[in-house]
């Protein structure tokens, strides 16, 4: 153990948290509140340092005249435009900003699903084209399955009851799946935290 001390404060302070949300005794709700806030402003800290790393880094490349990266320009640019916006409209918490950046956003956003959605069925291809099996014939005809559900074709035979019962079992399966994933990500947070909080990981030692 290269720092026992930074090791005991990290288990300590994970041990204090967890017990305040099992244990109703007001001190140690206290000290888990004061960790908690002293754990946000060095987050908020450590958020600035990265944000100067980043921008230094892109102004780096675009001083050096044989490596030219014209994309830090457009990193730099974006930055100083929303850090302009923010100063003009008063923050992230009033809704004019809100506004500006939701219409950045949103047209992105929207690029880089069409994106993906390119991306996904040029993978689905080469998995057809790479493996035959019946798993990825299953992964076809789900694919297409779920298209066209969400595609409203189906939407004519919702007055049949056991046809609207059978595609909102369909429809319901998605959001199965998605749940599946957020169990498996809450197990891993929880795995991770406990891990740390015994000492096992101790990321925090550099």
């Amino acid at each position: 153990m290269k720092n026992p001390l930074t090791t005991l404060v990290a288990i300590l302070s994970g041990l204090i948290v967890l017990l305040a949300y099992f244990i109703p005794f007001e001190p140690v709700r206290a000290v888990s509140d004061l960790i908690v806030n002293w754990a946000v402003s060095l987050a908020g800290v450590a958020m600035l340092v990265a944000i100067t790393s980043l921008i230094t880094s892109h102004w780096q490349k675009v001083r050096q005249k044989k490596a030219f990266d014209r994309y830090s320009i457009l990193v730099i640019f974006g930055f100083a435009l929303t850090f302009l916006i923010g100063l003009v409209f008063g923050g992230p918490g009033t809704s004019e900003y809100r506004n500006v950046v939701t219409a950045i956003l949103v047209p992105i956003e929207a690029g880089l699903l069409g994106a993906m959605a390119i991306g996904l069925t040029a993978a689905g291809f080469r998995l057809y084209r790479a493996n035959r099996g019946w798993m990825t014939i299953v992964f076809g005809i789900s694919v297409i399955l779920f298209l066209l559900l969400n595609s409203g074709i189906f939407t004519t035979g919702l007055d049949i009851p056991l046809v609207k019962n059978a595609l909102g079992v369909l429809q319901r399966l998605p959001d199965a799946g998605a749940r599946g994933i957020i169990i498996g990500l809450a197990l891993g947070a929880i795995t991770t935290g406990a891990r740390i909080i015994l000492g096992v990981d101790r990321p925090y030692s550099g």
